[in-house]
């Protein structure tokens, strides 16, 4: 299938000509003609290679990985995806409801914390982005870096990206 996106237009224009009319003058002008086209062609090519490499990675774990590291840290490949810390809800009764209350005993010295799903939605996050501490990414950089991942994460996935400690 890449065959047919090898496009030679030099090599074309000058076949198409008929032998007679094959002076250098002649092939020269009509290079010159089919410079824009090439350009054109430039560019196709290079969104095609855009586009396939998009295909090709996918919201799993290693794919995004491989696609940070390609952007960020092309010769060590440092950036790793760490899973996120969970905070299961504890569920307590209403007064109402006339069911026993017992979320710890006092022996035991372990007070047990009560959050609300509005806090918890922000504790919680499904994955992390772990950068290592030498690389100084600017602005403009995170912005990109937040991009890519939006782009390559399941949408119902949290994030958060952090500078790792290691």
């Amino acid at each position: 299938m890449d065959k047919v996106f090898n496009i030679k237009l030099n090599e074309y224009v000058v076949h198409l000509l008929p032998t007679v009319l094959r002076k250098t003058r002649m092939v020269h002008w009509l290079l010159c003609q089919i410079k824009p086209l090439q350009e054109l062609y430039t560019k196709f090519m290079a969104l095609r290679a855009e586009a396939l490499y998009k295909i090709e990675h996918t919201p799993q774990v290693y794919s995004m990985v491989n696609v940070l590291n390609d952007a960020f840290d092309v010769g060590q490949r440092r950036i790793r995806i760490a899973d996120g810390v969970y905070k299961s809800p504890v569920y307590f009764y209403e007064p109402e409801e006339t069911a026993p209350v017992h979320f710890y005993e006092p022996a035991e010295e372990k007070p047990i914390y009560f959050y609300e799903p509005e806090e918890l939605e922000l504790l919680d996050v499904d994955f992390v982005v772990l950068l290592p501490q030498d690389i100084n990414l600017t602005d403009a950089e995170m912005i990109r870096l937040r991009a890519l991942v939006d782009f390559y994460r399941s949408p119902d996935k949290t994030y958060e990206i952090r500078y790792n400690d290691e």
